[in-house]
Formats: C-alpha cells, structure tokens, sequence
C-alpha cells in the first residue's frame, strides 16, 4: 500500500521545503458573533438590513452561522455580505452566506465547508477584499423580543 498526500503535505514533503498555506495548517481561526433584539416596537422591516461586523482583507469564511431566539413570525432573514473593492466599488451580495428563510422557535442555520446560500462550492469563501457581514430582513416585519444571532468563524492568510 502506497501513501498519497494532499496538496499541503506535498508543499512541506517537497526539497527544499515550501510553506504550507497557513490558513490549511495551523492557522488561527477568528470569530466575528454578534446579536441584535428586535425592538418591542417592532421597527425592523422589509429590507432592513443588520449589520453584524466588519471580516479584514484576506479573510476565509469557514462557517456561518444565523439563529433566532424564537419565531421570527413570518418575516424572513438571509445572511450576506457587503464588499468594497481597491477601486471603491461596494457589491452588496444579500444572501452571499444563506438564503432567506423563515426562522421557527430557536431555529439555527449554518454553512459549513464551503455551501453557499444555494450550491456548495470549494472551502472557505475568501473574501481578499475583507467583508462587512450583514443580516438582511427580507419581508414583512420581524416579531419583536426576538433575538438574532450571527457568528461567522474565519482565517486569515
């Protein structure tokens, strides 16, 4: 039985020796969470837009995850990015990370290994442009007291 190697291990069993890539070996993994209640008024709408956090340049999203404390009644959250290029061109992608979808008592959404809101796609998402992460209502209101939470956990090269 013979042993084949990945794309890593044969940059590091090469001579002389390359580095691996620091975000598939070894790397630190970051972890951008944050929350936001739903006022009692309930004032969060159709196409509002919740904005967790800011990823840096060079970050690669591992996983992502979007919950609910409770109903969020018939109002649907997606969760998506913001990015703005070296040229000052920001591209919004609304549900770049998950599709809209309505989220029941304590219903938790995640990406993992890559899936994107509709296709699995090769892991992480890279983001060399950095990224604000954002929750985007995306109709009727929001029941209120309801607790959205995001975590996203990412590299950086």
């Amino acid at each position: 039985m013979a042993d084949v190697f990945g794309t890593q291990q044969t940059k590091i069993n090469t001579v002389p020796m390359k580095m691996g890539d620091v975000h598939s070996m070894g790397g630190r993994m970051r972890v951008l969470s944050d929350s936001y209640l739903v006022p009692a008024a309930s004032l969060v709408a159709a196409d509002d837009v919740i904005v967790i956090g800011t990823i840096p340049k060079g970050a690669r999203v591992w996983e992502a995850h979007l919950g609910t404390s409770a109903s969020s009644g018939s109002g649907t959250i997606s969760l998506g990015t913001r990015v703005t290029d070296s040229a000052g061109t920001t591209t919004t992608a609304v549900a770049g990370l998950l599709a809209a979808a309505a989220h029941s008592s304590n219903f938790n959404r995640s990406i993992e290994s890559g899936q994107t809101a509709t296709t699995a796609s090769v892991v992480p998402i890279a983001y060399p442009d950095g990224a604000v992460i954002i929750a985007v209502v995306a109709s009727t209101k929001l029941t209120s007291a309801v607790t959205v939470t995001v975590t996203i956990k990412y590299t950086i090269d």
